[in-house]
């Protein structure tokens, strides 16, 4: 049986074609995503030396750097002091940081009225 030119290079197409996502599936599997990792890994090590390097106990010093950071990378930083408390927290926006650093209490209150609607509540299962 003749197999016409047509049907030999869509086989040939089609094979090289499956050879080439099955490469590519195979490659990213086994290694990308470990050089990802160990990429990111060492990016997170290399800006946590650099913050904490200019890093004085104020965050308002290194605030240009830490929003260049949080931008340029997409990293959400966040600072502690010994005790646990916040310091400087990039997922709020500017104004609800700085009203949390505001002795106030109104500023306190007004703070308090701007995270609570963000707050999830856990559902309560209803008896039966």
């Amino acid at each position: 049986m003749k197999s016409s030119i047509k049907l030999k290079l869509f086989t040939a197409i089609s094979c090289l074609t499956l050879l080439y996502v099955l490469l590519s599936w195979f490659l990213n599997d086994q290694f990308l995503a470990k050089y990802y990792y160990l990429n990111k890994e060492s990016t997170l090590k290399e800006y946590y030396h650099e913050i904490n390097e200019n890093y004085d106990g104020e965050p308002f010093d290194i605030l240009l750097n830490l929003e260049k950071i949080e931008r340029t990378e997409g990293l959400n930083i966040t600072i502690l002091d010994s005790s646990m408390y916040i310091k400087y927290i990039s997922s709020l926006k500017e104004e609800e940081f700085f009203m949390s650093h505001s002795k106030s209490l109104e500023a306190r209150i007004i703070r308090l009225f701007l995270i609570l609607p963000s707050l999830k509540m856990p559902r309560i299962p209803r008896s039966l």
